[in-house]
């Protein structure tokens, strides 16, 4: 069964369509914006991570200070006693 004019127009318009958006959509996925915002998303993230660690030992830190000053401020008060 062959198709008539008019379908086939509508088809090769169809496979125009299908090729200008498959080009389309390589062009975005390469575009070097991409790959600087994947950059900056893993360099946010990994200075993200060295903060919370940095803060994670900050807190721990104080703490051990905290428990250091108490052991001494119990240490005068018995020299003191």
């Amino acid at each position: 069964m062959k198709a008539s004019p008019s379908d086939q127009r509508q088809i090769i318009d169809v496979a125009a369509f299908d090729q200008k958006s498959t080009a389309l959509n390589h062009t975005a996925s390469t575009l070097p914006e991409i790959a600087e915002l994947v950059t900056t998303t893993t360099k946010f993230h990994n200075a993200r991570d060295l903060r919370i660690g940095a803060e994670t030992e900050l807190n721990d830190v104080k703490r051990e200070l905290l428990r250091a000053e108490a052991d001494v401020e119990q240490i005068v008060t018995r020299i003191t006693r």
